[in-house]
């Protein structure tokens, strides 16, 4: 399996402020190219793998001329998904796993967006994203 970097945002709640504390750490996880992935595609999204393979999926979205935004950005999070292995194999839901980011802060997100590109060149060398 190959290991992977994804930026996250931990929010802790401050006892002396009553107030929600943002915290930066990094998610150390592996990656699971295997037909695992493909499973879990079909499995945890189901509408979506009735009319593509999770590799569809991802050239798609990489092959896409839109720009990034949030919607870009969740749906590549899906895809990322299906392929970590966390940490303990404490396994998330999707829910579980998208409150693990942050999609107000810029310079984060800027971050997030290039782990996500090198997530993809990890699991899928062969595709190339537009530009």
């Amino acid at each position: 399996m190959l290991t992977f970097n994804i930026p996250i945002i931990v929010e802790t709640k401050s006892s002396e402020e009553n107030k929600l504390v943002k915290e930066r750490k990094t998610l150390k996880c592996q990656l699971d190219t295997s037909i695992a992935s493909e499973s879990r595609w079909e499995d945890k999204f189901p509408n979506q793998a009735n009319s593509e393979t999770l590799f569809d999926y991802i050239s798609r979205l990489q092959s896409s001329k839109q720009k990034q935004n949030i919607a870009t950005i969740i749906s590549q999070l899906k895809a990322i998904y299906c392929f970590i292995v966390f940490p303990e194999n404490k396994d998330k839901t999707f829910l579980e796993f998208e409150r693990l980011f942050c999609l107000n802060d810029k310079e984060y997100l800027d971050d997030l967006i290039k782990a996500i590109n090198d997530a993809f060149s990890l699991v899928y060398p062969n595709e190339k994203k537009s530009d």
